[in-house]
């Protein structure tokens, strides 16, 4: 597969993603705002047990985009009567965050894909379901195989995000991911990008790059010397 063809590829796999993702933000904000009508009540206008109001919760500002209080359609109420009011989704309002945000994921995912495949020869590529994909290929007569996940989380501040965490095997062997970046991509802790011929020479060293990731992921490291 030429590196055209597997682009291709990738994208085809993230428009096949995208409805996953946009389920994914649908279920996000139809559960939080569950979540925080039990805290809250239908309103949302009561006190948490710390006596904080609804607009205290940073979770609140990431899902008030795709709420209304009433039915879709209805006239805005005067406040003393929003109290009484509860909070509803608004279906269009949803469906538009919801594709916002599969467009955005899609586009960091293959971002990230792109990143980790540059130069693998003979690559073939495998989409499975919920953004987790396989590769496989060659890289200076290295066999990788790419096992990389798409994984949905939320910040402390109720802004929801996605993770792109890799499984690296090279020659059978696993690989923590910054071990590979140095060694195939000459990409180092500190940021230096080291280009070929120098990555033929980083291969010697796998081995020992391997040991010391093991040792400590905190151990510090020291700038190549090109």
């Amino acid at each position: 597969m030429s590196k055209e063809e597997l682009k291709t590829q990738i994208e085809k796999a993230a428009e096949r993603l995208k409805p996953e993702l946009d389920t994914t933000y649908r279920r996000f904000v139809t559960g939080l705002l569950a979540h925080l009508q039990e805290v809250y009540g239908k309103s949302l206008s009561g006190k948490d047990a710390r006596g904080y109001g609804i607009y205290s919760n940073p979770s609140f500002q990431e899902i008030r985009r795709s709420v209304w209080q009433g039915e879709e359609g209805e006239k805005e109420f005067r406040p003393a009567e929003r109290d009484n009011i509860p909070y509803r989704i608004h279906p269009a309002k949803l469906s538009q965050n919801a594709e916002a945000y599969a467009e955005h994921v899609s586009k960091q995912w293959i971002g990230k894909l792109t990143a980790k495949i540059v130069d693998l020869e003979n690559a073939k590529f495998e989409y499975q379901s919920g953004g987790n994909f396989k590769i496989t290929g060659e890289r200076d007569g290295r066999k990788v195989e790419v096992l990389q996940q798409t994984v949905f989380k939320v910040s402390p501040r109720g802004i929801p995000f996605n993770q792109f965490p890799a499984l690296i095997h090279v020659d059978g062997k696993f690989y923590p991911e910054a071990v590979y970046q140095k060694v195939f991509l000459g990409i180092t802790s500190e940021g230096l990008c080291i280009k070929s011929p120098y990555s033929q020479a980083l291969l010697e060293q796998l081995p020992l790059l391997y040991q010391k990731s093991r040792m400590s992921v905190q151990a510090p490291t020291r700038r190549l010397s090109l």
